[in-house]
């Protein structure tokens, strides 16, 4: 998929303006806890900077998909989620550490003690919730990040539905520009391949896959995909044309006998002895 030719500097943008200071979620009563039922050792510094970088790889990912999707600032609500996970994320050790309270390991407490006093189904429980809560934070950010996609099915009940499908038109119809130009570029004789990898990284064409393909005299993209997004621009263009359609179409009703039928193109239910049948399925 092509982004915006400004699209890396963008994501440099949107990744210098986040918050650049070290986050401290852990004390270091709280990694003395941890390793007094320990025989690894860890220090404040190791579980911190491990915490921080998990952090900083969720928050890189939904700035790299957000950049694929052409958006250049993080929403509000992709925010939220990456807030949450970073709460899940932390209480993944907070959780480790009561757990080893509840059920000590028994290489460090000794077998006689540990089934004596260890309270197993407990600390199952606290580190079953820790890691479920972020399986769902995790979850939760996938699904808003999908929100944004450009390729996210368009109902046909959304009321900017042609214009949705207009503007995914003229990305398909770029798009696919954009492959015939590239598939020139290569096929040209006239260009060495430092010419052919400036001319790409002008075009802010996805680099590695079209410079080998430049390099070993391939076409950047395939007859099928060349086919396959014309298919796509042919098909939203005739749901556009009915979609326009549909908005011209009038109720007709006509009854038979007790029954009275309704041809409407925005309803598809019965009010009393009325029947009403949808005419938008596109």
């Amino acid at each position: 998929m092509f982004i915006h030719q400004n699209a890396n500097l963008e994501r440099l943008l949107i990744m210098s303006n986040l918050t650049t200071k070290t986050e401290k979620p852990f004390s270091k009563e709280m990694i003395e806890d941890y390793n007094r039922f320990s025989q690894y050792q860890v220090t404040l510094a190791q579980v911190t900077d491990n915490f921080n970088q998990q952090v900083a790889k969720d928050r890189e990912l939904a700035v790299d998909t957000l950049t694929e999707y052409g958006i250049y600032q993080i929403p509000d609500d992709v925010q939220h989620r990456l807030d949450r996970l970073k709460q899940a994320r932390r209480y993944i050790f907070i959780a480790d550490v009561r757990s080893r309270n509840l059920a000590p390991p028994p290489t460090g407490v000794g077998w006689t003690n540990y089934h004596k006093y260890a309270r197993v189904d407990k600390a199952n429980r606290v580190l079953e919730k820790a890691f479920n809560m972020l399986k769902k934070a995790n979850y939760n950010l996938s699904t808003s990040l999908q929100k944004y996609s450009p390729n996210k099915p368009i109902s046909s009940d959304d009321v900017n539905a042609i214009d949705k499908l207009k503007e995914k038109i003229s990305k398909a119809e770029q798009l696919q520009e954009q492959m015939k130009t590239a598939n020139k570029l290569i096929n040209n004789k006239k260009l060495s391949d430092e010419e052919k990898i400036v001319l790409f990284k002008k075009m802010a064409l996805p680099g590695k896959s079209l410079l080998q393909a430049a390099l070993s005299g391939r076409k950047a993209f395939a007859d099928y995909e060349l086919t396959n997004n014309n298919g796509n621009i042919r098909r939203m263009k005739e749901r556009v044309a009915e979609l326009e359609q549909k908005r011209t179409d009038v109720e007709r009703s006509w009854t038979d006998g007790s029954i009275t039928i309704v041809d409407s193109p925005t309803e598809m239910h019965w009010v009393g002895g009325v029947f009403r049948y949808i005419n938008n399925f596109v």
